[in-house]
């Protein structure tokens, strides 16, 4: 049986099967309080075992989904640098994630739209229509790579007049 470093309540060690139990209990009290006080005290715990759990467990099936969601934690928290280092982990080291399209596309729209870095945006936006130029997302990033850097009175002035 393998060990973890991480430790519960009653300082047994962790094993590999209970880690992703106990970070489902987590996910489920915050996705039942979603706008509560206890996410800023319980989504950066989450976030601390999303990461041990794949840093822990590199091969595991569940390490890039892990990562995707501490991801998208860590952004809600306002820590964009841990991330865009954790978007950029899976498509390093899970080139064949299955959701590695969402993080692509998640990764331009933060950089876009939290970092105000539309030339890191476009290079993150252009990256993905070459790896996944027949995706649903791909004609929205089209979009929003002609859009880059306008107002929103700019865009919908450019839809207005823009032939049916």
């Amino acid at each position: 049986m393998t060990f973890l470093a991480c430790k519960n309540n009653t300082n047994k060690s962790t094993t590999n099967n209970e880690i992703p139990n106990n970070i489902k209990d987590l996910r489920d009290s915050l996705l039942a309080h979603p706008l509560g006080e206890s996410f800023k005290t319980k989504a950066p715990v989450l976030v601390k075992m999303l990461d041990s759990y794949a840093k822990t467990n590199p091969k595991d099936s569940l390490a890039p989904a892990y990562l995707f969601e501490a991801s998208q934690y860590s952004r809600n928290l306002g820590d964009l640098k841990s991330a865009l280092n954790n978007m950029e982990k899976i498509k390093q080291d899970y080139p064949d994630f299955k959701r590695l399209a969402d993080v692509i596309f998640y990764e331009g729209f933060m950089v876009e739209n939290d970092m105000k870095d539309i030339h890191k945006a476009k290079e993150i936006y252009e990256d993905f229509l070459r790896r996944f130029p027949n995706h649903p997302y791909a004609s929205n990033i089209k979009m929003n790579i002609q859009n880059l850097g306008k107002t929103p009175e700019e865009i919908l002035k450019s839809l207005k007049n823009k032939p049916q």
